[in-house]
């Protein structure tokens, strides 16, 4: 084939026979060719008016659909239409949603699809379903469903709320088996339009659209495991690694030789003031010392301080935390910063054998 600019390679084709998609006439046409891609030339291309003047030619449908172009990046002269053409099949299928017939032929597939899982391997007690029971064994997981076949031949739940007025398919469920590929497609559907939630609002939302499948709870486990979505919102939460040891909470010394030291409080007791806690923690045994401590000021904490030795004996090392009560922000905090002496409260001590560090 030669256009204007290049040589297109392409094969022909003969007795090609095309179909219209809403009725059964079929048309043989002539000889034609296969091409890799359009000409271009685009006077090469045939338009509707030289279609309508071919022989051959019948009128199928009054709308044209052109299908996008992906030919535009090597001639700019050829149109961009995949806008246009994506806007008129979204109204085609729109169209054909609303088409009886499109519906009809959609709902007969449904039932037939349906049919065939109580025919098949999954259900073994489809002759037992036809007799209402009479001859089911009450091993089958059916047996508790009081299953029955509608009119179209889908199994369905049966039970004592056949007067109600609901709808046939609210009232008696589709019975699915749970190992069906009709089921492993609904699984996924459902577990998305539930907004990847848990079991229980997956499995009521399958039962909510008509469908009871037989072991739900444990097939509805199988698209938790599959989803990417689910896997990274219910992924074991990471705990942060720890720092190493100081050498002072491995050495082999007696207790409270290491200690560490905090406040806490305050409280407001009966005679309405308020007092405060020395709380002294051994590092090596996980062992705890309180005292009472009567303000945040410096002669509190050196009387606290001797309390402790004269019980559990001297302390060579004391840590504390960087907390308002040793170092302070603001407002009363600063106030009792200012008046708290850390090396008269280190010197108070035999020969400065306390170590503090903050």
């Amino acid at each position: 084939m030669h256009s204007q600019n290049s040589i297109v390679d392409s094969c022909k084709i003969d007795g090609l026979i095309v179909s219209a998609y809403d009725s059964d006439l079929k048309i043989q046409l002539t000889s034609t060719f296969t091409r890799d891609v359009l000409p271009a030339n685009r006077a090469h291309i045939p338009t509707g008016e030289m279609a309508r003047s071919l022989p051959h030619g019948i009128k199928v449908n009054d709308e044209h659909y052109e299908m996008p172009s992906t030919f535009n990046g090597s001639d700019p002269t050829l149109p961009n239409n995949k806008a246009q053409a994506i806007q008129r099949f979204n109204h085609l299928r729109k169209r054909l949603r609303n088409d009886a017939r499109y519906r009809n032929g959609y709902l007969r597939e449904e039932i037939l699809m349906l049919r065939s899982l109580g025919s098949e391997g999954p259900f073994e007690a489809n002759d037992s379903v036809k007799a209402r029971n009479n001859t089911m064994k009450w091993k089958y997981s059916l047996y508790k469903l009081d299953p029955f076949l509608d009119q179209d031949g889908i199994i369905r739940v049966g039970g004592r709320i056949r007067r109600a007025d609901l709808s046939s398919d609210m009232k008696h469920l589709i019975i699915l088996p749970k190992n069906s590929h009709i089921t492993e497609l609904i699984m996924p559907y459902f577990h998305e339009q539930s907004f990847h939630q848990g079991r229980g609002i997956t499995t009521n939302t399958i039962r909510s659209h008509g469908y009871r499948i037989i072991g739900c709870s444990s097939a509805v486990s199988n698209p938790f495991s599959k989803c990417v979505t689910c896997r990274k919102l219910r992924s074991q939460t990471q705990v942060q690694k720890m720092a190493d040891l100081p050498v002072d909470r491995l050495e082999t010394v007696p207790p409270f030789t290491y200690c560490g030291v905090d406040l806490f409080g305050p409280w407001l007791i009966k005679e309405g003031r308020k007092e405060l806690r020395f709380l002294c923690t051994c590092l090596s045994p996980r062992s705890i010392h309180i005292e009472t401590a009567n303000a945040l000021d410096t002669s509190s904490f050196i009387n606290a301080l001797r309390r402790l030795v004269s019980i559990r004996g001297p302390v060579r090392h004391l840590r504390c935390d960087q907390g308002t009560y040793f170092i302070g922000a603001e407002g009363e905090f600063n106030h009792a910063m200012s008046e708290f002496d850390f090396d008269r409260s280190v010197n108070i001590y035999w020969n400065k054998t306390v170590i503090l560090t903050i």
